[in-house]
């Protein structure tokens, strides 16, 4: 699946990588479970205070195994096969969905409403024409992006309206991040860090007793977390040059047109949720401080 990825990735693990492993000694590193691997290109880390749960590791794999791949067939709208793609088939018709989407779309409306429709997953069409455009030197013609193509019925219908095509990259990374927290939180396990390049969280305590440690270079700054999830996003990944402005990946949510890079804000927002925070992050990267976000989460400064 492709998905941007946090611009302060490679800061983050090097972070972790210090925190972890530099400062153990032998009997700290067998309380700690560390799993760095990649999941569609992206970095993915896993630290796990193991003292009460020291045959975790096969379950934790296999929590890990089933998460990706339930990404991978019902969300991805990069894999032709997924169950998102399918439903992407049959915009303006009412289509019935499982529930592993149908939860996932009522999560992305809501933080499509929460937003004020600057989080607005139903763009996946018009966001891919105009990247092609930009790619061509071109800026794209205005078009007006609806903030209400996306219709939830009961008994897991849903209407995405004709010429809109839904592209959960946005929220998709923080939403796994959850996933693989409740699974940890069912294991009874109490204490773990969870990072999927930026999207991340944090339950418990660090195994040294303390909150777990998080350093944000863009705002130069460390925070602790106990229980939370931060999720980040900025400009920094995709970009094109035309007319001598540099456009960012980011679309206006009502005008259609691309954003220049230097009005996209780099921004991180923690809370409870790691999927409401990684698509109100995408959100506020845009919206010019316009968004009050639910409490109780938080867009730090």
């Amino acid at each position: 699946m492709k998905k941007r990825t946090s611009f302060s990735t490679l800061r983050v693990l090097a972070l972790f990588a210090l925190l972890f492993l530099s400062g153990c000694t032998e009997q700290k590193k067998e309380r700690i479970l560390l799993i760095q691997t990649v999941f569609f290109n992206i970095p993915f880390e896993c630290v796990i205070d193991i003292r009460e749960k020291s045959s975790i590791k096969d379950e934790v794999q296999a929590i890990l195994h089933n998460t990706f791949q339930e990404i991978d067939l019902v969300y991805n709208h990069w894999n032709p096969n997924s169950e998102l793609s399918k439903l992407n088939k049959t915009s303006g018709i009412p289509c019935s969905v499982s529930k592993k989407l149908f939860a996932m779309l009522k999560k992305a409306r809501k933080a499509l409403e929460d937003t004020s429709g600057y989080f607005n997953p139903c763009l996946g069409s018009q966001t891919t024409a105009g990247k092609s455009v930009l790619k061509a030197g071109i800026l794209p013609s205005h078009t007006s992006f609806s903030p209400s193509a996306l219709t939830i019925s009961p008994r897991n219908q849903v209407t995405l309206l004709k010429g809109h095509k839904l592209d959960l990259d946005g929220i998709v990374k923080g939403y796994a991040v959850d996933l693989i927290r409740d699974q940890l939180l069912e294991k009874d396990v109490q204490n773990f860090l969870i990072n999927w390049s930026g999207e991340l969280y944090a339950a418990g305590r660090h195994p040294e007793g303390r909150k777990w440690k998080i350093y944000l270079p863009q705002l130069q700054k460390e925070v602790e977390l106990e229980n939370q999830a931060l999720a980040s996003s900025g400009p920094e990944t995709q970009s094109w040059t035309v007319e001598g402005k540099t456009y960012s990946h980011f679309f206006h949510p009502i005008t259609g047109q691309p954003i220049e890079k230097k009005s996209v804000l780099s921004t991180t927002v923690i809370g409870p949720s790691c999927c409401f925070c990684d698509a109100y992050a995408t959100a506020c990267s845009i919206d010019q401080g316009v968004i009050t976000l639910p409490a109780p989460y938080e867009r730090l400064k």
